[in-house]
């Protein structure tokens, strides 16, 4: 479902020239980056030469409201939820990514103790062992999704 969502499509001709040039894609949302590894491109080529005729990324800004009440609860105190989706024609896919979001520092927070945790549909939470780069003022991480 894409309502809400920033999302982009490269087509089965696009993810193919990527795959074969062996280079990484990078996607610039507002308020994320998403890179596709060549590995990554390579897989969702394949994809597209089995008959995906696409491939799209979304991106949401999740609002608390329409979390479930134990999501709602284990996210409790973060500021941001940011929904990551890659579809395969019409099908939702896991693909690896590597994904960076915008944050900022609370006044003496230690930038080492900065987490991102990862929600998969059924609500479990899972640490993403993000690298927070002060000068860029992201945090980075590795994850399939």
């Amino acid at each position: 479902d894409l309502e809400g969502a920033v999302w982009m499509t490269l087509s089965a001709d696009e993810l193919i020239a990527f795959a074969d040039a062996g280079v990484s894609v990078t996607v610039k949302f507002p308020g994320a980056e998403v890179t596709l590894s060549p590995d990554a491109l390579s897989d969702l080529a394949a994809m597209a030469a089995l008959g995906a005729d696409s491939i799209t990324i979304a991106v949401t800004t999740v609002p608390m409201r329409e979390l479930s009440g134990m999501q709602a609860a284990q996210v409790k105190g973060y500021e941001t939820v940011t929904g990551i989706e890659v579809f395969a024609g019409s099908t939702k896919v896991d693909i690896p990514l590597t994904i960076s979001l915008p944050y900022t520092l609370k006044q003496g927070e230690n930038p080492a103790a900065v987490r991102v945790w990862y929600m998969n549909d059924s609500g479990v939470l899972t640490d993403l062992n993000g690298v927070y780069d002060a000068e860029t003022g992201m945090i980075t991480f590795h994850g399939a999704f």
